[in-house]
């Protein structure tokens, strides 16, 4: 079972989004593809591999 977790934003009085652009929002929100988490935590990895090494070579 896969748990959904999405963004929303809620309408505050048309102070800061209206009712009509906060569900315009929300569709959107909803209709996106989410992302490949294998993918993002395997970019994340080689990243901090990469910042670790240029840390160590400013060491020394």
């Amino acid at each position: 079972m896969e748990v959904s977790i999405y963004m929303k934003i809620k309408p505050f009085k048309g102070r800061y989004a209206s009712r009509k652009k906060a569900n315009r929002i929300n569709d959107m929100l909803l209709s996106t593809q989410r992302p490949d988490r294998t993918a993002l935590k395997k970019e994340a990895e080689e990243f901090i591999e990469y910042i670790r090494m240029m840390y160590s070579k400013e060491k020394v």
